[in-house]
């Protein structure tokens, strides 16, 4: 199977969490010349809306015999023999072009455990799958796929590349990147009462948009492009990282896999204070190396002094990213 396309929402989907995905995209499309179009929804092909909506009315939404679907969208590009990737942030149960014979989806956020038969029909057809978080491919494989199932790690995009003898200075003591975990955050506010000169930042997010806080200078303004994130987090001396499941296991239904948050902090270049659990997930990524996950306010104020009092771990975190760029996972895309 060779890859022909990457399908991009780009144009139709701005929410900031959706800029690493493009980001992705871009690598991609630079080490395999793999050109960047609109999904078909995005390109609004008028005859595949039109078969789909006939179709709907003759057969019933839940009930159009597959192969009318492959008719349909042979109209969508017209080259019944491309391959397109195309990633997915959660999966999708309608019928679309994502779970067509001639698309190769990535799926990055899988929570829904409960449905994993149903995800099994719904995306038969595709050629491959690949499954970003080694928990739900371990789920998966039990379930017998016709689909040749891929381990496709997520990444961080090359353009953040931290090198060994990168030198970043640091004038905030943590910076909160993205929502804080619960657990983590009632140790910083009882570390903060106990530290008056302490200072930390957090957001809030209104509306869309992303504003920034400083408990002891207050406002500093309007955070919404990667740029301006990372530059804020290359400022702080410690950053925050829990896998999503750990504390708030209904959102994910247990679920951890491990997300480009823990990338994104290393690369600039802070300490790492970390909840997650022992799991397949979080072995493949070695967190144990970077650091135990704090089960106690008393490991929190430990690792808190030791990282407040220790030089920025450039050379160490450079190290492990090493293994976990973009450009890391082209072999992958390669060997399909």
């Amino acid at each position: 199977m060779k890859l022909n396309y990457i399908y991009s929402d780009r144009s139709v989907q701005d929410w900031p969490s959706w800029q690493i995905v493009y980001e992705w995209e871009d690598e991609i499309n630079d080490k395999l010349s793999l050109p960047i179009i609109k999904t078909p929804n995005a390109a609004g092909n008028i005859i595949t809306r039109v078969l789909i909506k006939a179709f709907k009315l003759l057969f019933g939404k839940d009930n159009i015999p597959r192969f009318l679907i492959k008719i349909s969208f042979f109209f969508t590009r017209g080259f019944i023999n491309k391959k397109y990737l195309y990633f997915l942030m959660s999966p999708k149960f309608n019928i679309g072009f994502f779970n067509s014979y001639f698309v190769v989806p990535v799926i990055i956020d899988f929570w829904i455990v409960d449905k994993v038969e149903e995800f099994k029909k719904t995306y038969q057809d595709c050629p491959a799958l690949l499954i970003t978080s080694l928990e739900v491919l371990d789920l998966l494989n039990k379930h017998n796929f016709p689909n040749n199932l891929v381990h496709f790690p997520l990444s961080l995009p090359d353009k953040y590349a931290l090198h060994e003898n990168d030198e970043i200075d640091k004038k905030y003591d943590v910076v909160l990147a993205g929502r804080p975990n619960e657990v983590l955050f009632e140790y910083l506010k009882t570390y903060e009462k106990m530290n008056p000169d302490f200072e930390y930042v957090y957001r809030d997010i209104v509306e869309g948009v992303f504003h920034c806080y400083s408990n002891k200078n207050g406002y500093l303004g309007i955070f919404n492009t990667r740029e301006a994130y990372f530059n804020l987090l290359k400022l702080a001396k410690i950053s925050f990282y829990s896998t999503p499941g750990i504390d708030n296991g209904k959102q994910t239904n247990g679920l951890n896999p491990v997300t480009p948050r823990l990338f994104e902090i290393l690369a600039a270049g802070c300490h790492i204070i970390m909840r997650y659990p022992d799991n397949r997930e979080t072995e493949f990524f070695q967190l144990k190396n970077l650091g135990i996950s704090v089960d106690s306010f008393d490991s929190f104020e430990q690792q808190m002094k030791t990282a407040l009092n220790t030089p920025a771990p450039i050379k160490r975190n450079a190290k492990y990213l090493a293994n976990h760029y973009t450009s890391k996972r082209i072999s992958i895309l390669k060997n399909l």
